[in-house]
């Protein structure tokens, strides 16, 4: 059958989803009111497939609808497998407990995400994803193609939820935000669709969405030059697309005042989602999903150097939403409420952050956002639900969190303990450093996000037999290539250099070998030893530095392979504070244990046992921070 042939030998992903194929019938996006209409169809297709996902008999029939589907008989073995294993058992959110056969999980790996993966690999959207991608965009799409689809989405949202939870401490899986790019070859209509959205005088009507859909774009801005001048398969002539997305979160007052309000109520920034380690290409991806693109600006830029023109469409999209199976009854009294707070929550933290871009942008229009985030706020406070007077007004819709300063990941030695496109990178890239393949150690680094590279210096190899040495420590050992003007050699110093340069690389990390040295006191020669210097921001007495780092390296060492460890060095303190996190199978929020390691040889108790508030963990890990401890106790 036709349906299951390849669209196109290139990643379509990153292009074709919002390329006007037919304007009559494939939409490349849903604005003003006609962007209401289809969500309020899937609404009831979401409520369909989230009710069948808590009754095991009733799951069974839709995964079967599903199954008949997509044929997955019919599939190439790439696409087959996976699928195969998507619709074999159970895929529950992480911290839900759902009464499912004991056998449910046995054969899988609970870091492994089948339905992410198949979307960014290019067989798995070719095959699949892509018909789930026309679902969608298609006006009067059958039910069952809109059950499968929806269906599929649900099992992406939950790779996407779990996904989230599994990178602790890192704030840009909690809430991304910033700009990313999508480079589109399209047809002349997908610029006036832009350019008639634009002439809007309502700026509330300047939007376009596919709701559920799935945008590929990159962290990368030269990923989006390439796609952009990707050749269609009939080879028409098209413009070049530049989609730069600015990506914010609900404001963090409003979110603090409506999490107060309604503390049972999943709220998560899924929408928007770097998922680099699931793709096995190199693109930097952040995903988007459902989003809702507020348009700013559409400008045509000079051609490029084939003669085609470059349009640059400058969109805002938010990066929040309540999708969890906790939400399935929607549109059933407190959730609808809640439901109708949350959309304004989100319309006024948009308005706010489109205010702020229009100043660059459109500065025509900052003063009519403005206007409407007052409005939409005021709104909020007629209803009553939520106590605003702590809402900060000066804010202005400003990029909240300033990203750079972020904990180093630094344990989980097992391939089990990662996706299966992230550990194989990590092995890659070890093996490389190994045999000093010194290019094919940077390439394999390059491919993912420049603020994770931290993570890979400060790592040993994956599955390792005996203790290993971290990636720092085999760099710093390791003689530099002879030819000074080679390949090799200038990455050996762009490896040198990025490890130099990145003071998250933590340089008083000491290898787990029997000697326990740090890269700098095992360094190839004193260049070396000096690029690897630990900047120290704060001494402390020797002797109780040495303890600490025996008390740390000995727990890591006791659990390496089954915790992972965040590892945040504060100023002007002499104590570790460890915390252990770990969801409770049925419990909405996680338990803590929190245990002081101190800089003299005393306790290691528990000190105390809570729940958390703040954040929903989907498995056990430990995070260390330095904490002020009293003197009598140093």
């Amino acid at each position: 059958m036709t349906r299951f042939t390849p669209t196109s030998a290139a990643r379509a992903r990153f292009w074709a989803p919002l390329d006007a194929v037919n304007l009559q019938t494939l939409k490349s996006g849903f604005s003003g009111q006609v962007e209401r209409e289809p969500m309020s169809r899937l609404r009831s297709k979401i409520e369909e497939v989230r009710n069948a996902w808590l009754d095991n008999d009733t799951y069974a029939q839709l995964i079967e609808a599903v199954r008949r589907w997509c044929k997955p008989e019919r599939l190439p073995e790439e696409v087959r497998e996976p699928l195969e294993r998507l619709l074999s058992g159970y895929r529950d959110y992480a911290d839900v407990s759902i009464s499912r056969p004991s056998n449910a999980h046995a054969t899988r790996s609970s870091e492994q995400y089948d339905a992410l993966e198949m979307y960014c690999s290019i067989p798995g959207y070719d095959y699949l994803f892509k018909l789930v991608s026309d679902s969608l965009r298609t006006e009067h799409a059958a039910e069952k193609h809109l059950l499968a689809a929806t269906t599929l989405i649900e099992f992406l949202t939950i790779d996407l939820y779990n996904l989230r939870l599994s990178h602790l401490g890192d704030p840009r899986y909690g809430n991304f935000e910033g700009l990313t790019h999508r480079g589109m070859p399209v047809y002349q209509e997908t610029v006036r669709f832009c350019e008639d959205i634009m002439r809007n005088p309502d700026l509330t009507m300047r939007g376009f969405a596919v709701p559920l859909a799935l945008t590929s774009t990159s962290a990368d801005p030269r990923v989006m030059e390439d796609f952009a001048t990707t050749k269609s398969p009939g080879n028409e002539r098209l413009v070049h697309m530049h989609l730069q997305v600015h990506t914010r979160g609900i404001d963090e007052d409003l979110l603090w005042a409506y999490r107060k309000r309604y503390p049972d109520s999943v709220v998560t920034s899924i929408c928007a989602m770097p998922v680099a380690n699931i793709s096995p290409e190199g693109e930097r991806e952040i995903l988007l999903r459902g989003a809702f693109f507020q348009l700013l600006s559409v400008t045509t830029k000079q051609s490029g150097g084939d003669g085609v023109p470059v349009v640059q469409v400058i969109v805002v999209t938010m990066n929040s939403n309540r999708d969890h199976s906790t939400e399935s009854p929607s549109n059933v009294d407190e959730k609808r409420v809640q439901r109708e707070i949350f959309r304004r929550l989100v319309d006024a933290s948009k308005y706010r952050a489109c205010a702020e871009l229009a100043a660059e942008f459109s500065p025509a229009d900052v003063q009519g956002y403005k206007m409407l985030a007052d409005k939409i706020l005021n709104e909020i406070r007629d209803m009553q639900e939520l106590d605003l007077e702590e809402f900060d007004e000066a804010s202005a819709g400003a990029l909240g969190l300033e990203k750079e300063d972020v904990a180093v990941w630094l344990g989980g030695r097992l391939v089990s303990s990662y996706p299966r496109q992230y550990a194989l990178r990590r092995k890659q890239w070890h093996q490389a450093l190994t045999k000093k393949d010194w290019v094919g150690a940077l390439k394999t680094l390059n491919k993912e996000y420049s603020w994770r590279h931290c993570d890979w210096y400060n790592t040993g190899p994956l599955d390792a037999a005996g203790d290993g040495l971290s990636a720092l420590h085999i760099i710093a050992r390791s003689r530099p290539p002879e030819d000074k003007y080679s390949e090799e050699h200038r990455a050996w110093e762009e490896l040198v250099e990025g490890a130099q340069a990145d003071p998250r690389v933590w340089k008083t990390l000491k290898s787990l070998e029997e000697k326990g040295k740090t890269a700098q006191e095992t360094a190839y020669n004193q260049t070396l030893a000096e690029a690897f210097k630990p900047e120290i921001y704060y001494h402390v007495e020797e002797r109780r530095l040495t303890h600490l780092e025996e008390q740390l390296h000995r727990l890591m060492k006791d659990t390496a392979g089954a915790l992972g460890f965040m590892v945040e060095l504060l100023r002007s303190e002499e104590a570790l504070r460890v915390t252990t996190i770990e969801t409770i199978a049925g419990q909405t929020l996680p338990q803590s244990t929190i245990r002081v390691l101190e800089s003299t040889p005393m306790s290691f108790g528990a000190l105390e046992v809570e729940d958390l508030v703040t954040e929903d963990i989907a498995k056990l890990t430990v995070q260390l921070t330095v904490i002020p401890v009293s003197e009598e106790a140093v």
